[in-house]
């Protein structure tokens, strides 16, 4: 499948073999409540992945008229009212403490990429959609939003911290989203370090619920020495297991 361009990660610790003491797989509290919205999940769905068609070449007239940034961006906004992915776009945690800030965004002059989005497809009714929070020089970061069915759900999973180990707090940014394992309910993500793309950190995470995922595995390779003949980053050392 398709995949979104890539999200920096700053300040990596290094690399250390699987701590013995795993502790138990922390979670962010979820509901089950029904979503109440003025977006039907399924037309917008529907109607966004024909405008990422466009965008990618294969949207017909969309395409040809040059229209389909801006209707991504106007779909966007509608998704915003059914699931607030901005402010979890606005909200940041400390990696060494699990605190937050939130700071809202501006909403006339954001970068060009802000709200574009990617989707990866799980069924015909069910999709993660990665929505672009900033970008930079050659990545950017993402907040991700579970459509299924009816609802439409903001993804939180625990934040990895320096050392490679989840905690307590929850977060609603993501680094660069890869889709390929969607079909067994996972999902990974890619952090790198340096544009060189030989160090950074690989994160597989499990939906656990319809707003919530779960850290199963991180990999992490520290910058040292550039190489060219390295492993992918799947088989980078591992820091953390929940398997």
């Amino acid at each position: 499948m398709r995949r979104a361009p890539l999200v920096l990660l700053l300040g990596l610790g290094a690399c250390a073999d699987v701590p013995a003491d795993v502790s138990p797989l922390m979670t962010p509290a979820v509901s089950d409540a029904p979503v109440e919205s003025g977006v039907d999940a399924q037309a917008w769905l529907a109607e966004a992945r024909g405008v990422r068609a466009a965008i990618e070449g294969e949207g017909g007239e969309m395409e040809r008229s040059g229209d389909a940034p801006d209707r991504a961006r106007e779909l966007a906004d509608d998704l915003a009212e059914a699931a607030d992915w901005k402010r979890a776009c606005d909200t940041s945690v400390d990696p060494e403490t699990g605190d937050t800030t939130y700071e809202a965004t501006p909403q006339d002059g954001t970068p060009m990429p802000y709200g574009l989005f990617e989707i990866g497809d799980v069924s015909e009714r069910e999709a993660l959609v990665a929505l672009i929070c900033s970008f930079g020089a050659y990545q950017g970061s993402y907040a991700l939003v579970h459509v299924d069915g009816d609802r439409a759900d903001v993804v939180r999973a625990p934040v990895v911290g320096m050392d490679g180990r989840p905690m307590e707090t929850a977060d609603g940014r993501f680094a660069t989203p890869d889709w390929s394992l969607l079909a067994d309910g996972t999902f990974t993500t890619l952090a790198l370090a340096r544009g060189l793309g030989d160090c950074g950190r690989l994160t597989r995470y499990a939906l656990v619920a319809p707003d919530s995922a779960a850290v199963r595995e991180v990999r992490e390779r520290d910058c040292g020495e550039v190489r060219h003949d390295l492993p992918p980053p799947t088989a980078w050392p591992l820091l953390f297991s929940a398997d």
